[in-house]
């Protein structure tokens, strides 16, 4: 149930997003707002990188890629919700100027 909020400087470009899985994968998800009070989805892609447990019982990196679809230049909120316990190693947001 936890969800981080980013204001954004412009128009969401995509949103990349490295978290590692001790279990089962679960997918996060992306939305936008113009208020803060109503969120869009956002389309999602997901890659992963895991090659097996091996011997040492890793956990499972996967990226996340978010891109809103054509149109959606005025909503300034990003909110990235949390499917299960997986760790962020890394998020990067690339934004428009207008």
């Amino acid at each position: 149930g936890s969800a981080i909020v980013y204001r954004l400087a412009g128009p969401l470009e995509v949103c990349r997003l490295d978290a590692f899985f001790p279990g089962e994968i679960k997918d996060f998800r992306f939305s936008l707002s113009e208020t803060g009070v109503e969120f869009k989805p956002i389309p999602l892609r997901k890659e992963t990188y895991f090659g097996g447990a091996g011997d040492y019982d890793y956990w499972k990196p996967v990226r996340f890629e978010a891109r809103p679809e054509a149109g959606l230049t005025t909503p300034r909120l990003l909110k990235i919700e949390f499917g299960g316990e997986a760790p962020i190693g890394r998020v990067e947001i690339k934004c428009g100027f207008n």
